[in-house]
């Protein structure tokens, strides 16, 4: 059981008029079967927590992560872009562009960020101004979730969830 890197969600803001992009990638949240297993208790420790500015979702595979946030979400009836994170991802500049894509519908002008090698030594400056400079951007609450992030290189991925909770404005809660 290896809790180092669980699923995140973040709530930012965003309009609600606007579609995901077609990446197949990103999708809303999962729908859930009928036969889901109602979890009331587990759904208000995810509500409570939530409140608190972040919560960590963690946990081995298969053990209902997904589905756990997916619930919580239907029942908060908050609206989500899901963006699923592979291997690929331990490169920013594969990530960043990515994250930037997932909510440039949702945005009012997407800012264009080039990360480049030259930026390899400088992750954590870069990341805090383009989460600055992006997250400012949002509007209305959504989660934000990003899943699989234990397939992401724990140094890129811890440093960008830092600079992201940083620079994140007060609707954006990290789960």
């Amino acid at each position: 059981n290896n809790c180092e890197h669980p699923i995140a969600v973040l709530t930012v803001v965003l309009p609600a008029n606007q579609a995901l992009l077609p990446d197949p990638l990103s999708f809303p949240a999962p729908r859930l079967p009928a036969t889901v297993i109602a979890r009331p208790a587990l759904q208000l420790r995810m509500r409570d927590a939530a409140t608190h500015g972040s919560l960590w979702v963690c946990g081995p595979a298969g053990a209902g992560k997904t589905t756990a946030v997916a619930q919580w979400l239907r029942a908060a009836r908050r609206n989500a872009i899901w963006l699923r994170l592979d291997t690929a991802d331990s490169d920013p500049g594969v990530l960043l562009p990515r994250m930037r894509d997932a909510l440039a519908a949702h945005t009012n002008a997407v800012p264009t960020f080039a990360y480049g090698p030259e930026h390899r030594d400088q992750l954590a400056r870069f990341a805090r101004l383009f989460f600055r400079t992006l997250l400012s951007r949002l509007r209305k609450p959504l989660v934000w979730v990003l899943d699989n992030v234990q397939d992401v290189d724990s140094q890129i991925i811890d440093t960008l969830l830092d600079m992201a909770m940083d620079e994140a404005p007060d609707a954006l809660t990290l789960v």
